[in-house]
């Protein structure tokens, strides 16, 4: 029995990751309440889950240190990311509530784009989190990678929004678990997400190591 809850076991080291979970999906929450601070929350999440897949340093001020360093360009990326979400999603409610001529092939190509807005926003912060970039080129990457690994990016999206879609779709059940939002989802979100995305990440650390090798 000693063994099972010695602190190298399996057990406590899984408890552990559980309990880390916890605090950075807290510190996420705090940190997105002003909203406009959310992008700059969700870089400083994927920088701490990262570390915390590959046992690296302190993880709570591995957050802070990502929140403060990437704050500016985090949140002109959320902003960007905010702004054209309102402008899909709207398109995609109009077309489906008001009768026009060409109104199908329109929600057709609205809900396009509102798929290629998900994906393209579940690597956003990712790719903030790993890579030193323009706001620019971070989002055209984000559009690259996302289509490269569709599957993927699928999944991750489906993780990012399923608090948003379960709250428009069955408010009263998302408010009854709204304790496991508050308590762990973001974080083990971001924790699934940065397992999805090991392989493809270390492709594109490899590529850019390589380019900075040639200049």
């Amino acid at each position: 029995m000693g063994g099972i809850f010695n602190m190298d076991s399996p057990l406590m080291q899984g408890l552990s990751r559980v309990a880390d979970m916890v605090v950075l999906n807290l510190m996420t929450v705090l940190c997105s309440i002003p909203v406009f601070t959310a992008g700059a929350a969700e870089t400083a999440l994927y920088d701490a889950t990262t570390r915390m897949l590959r046992d690296e340093g302190n993880l709570y001020s591995s957050f802070w240190r990502a929140f403060r360093s990437n704050f500016k360009q985090a949140t002109g990326l959320w902003l960007i990311i905010l702004v054209a979400g309102l402008l899909v999603s709207g398109s995609v409610l109009f077309y489906l509530t008001w009768e026009i001529s060409g109104g199908i092939v329109l929600l057709v190509i609205a809900g396009a784009l509102l798929m290629l807005w998900a994906v393209t926003a579940a690597w956003v912060f990712p790719l903030q989190a790993r890579f030193e970039n323009s706001v620019k080129n971070t989002l055209k990457n984000a559009v690259l990678c996302a289509m490269a690994y569709l599957p993927h990016s699928l999944v991750m999206a489906v993780l990012n929004l399923l608090p948003l879609a379960l709250f428009l779709v069955m408010p009263d059940l998302f408010l009854r678990i709204g304790f496991i939002w508050l308590g762990i989802w973001f974080a083990l979100a971001a924790y699934f997400n940065c397992r999805l995305l090991k392989k493809p990440m270390d492709k594109l650390i490899a590529q850019a190591e390589a380019r900075q090798a040639q200049e």
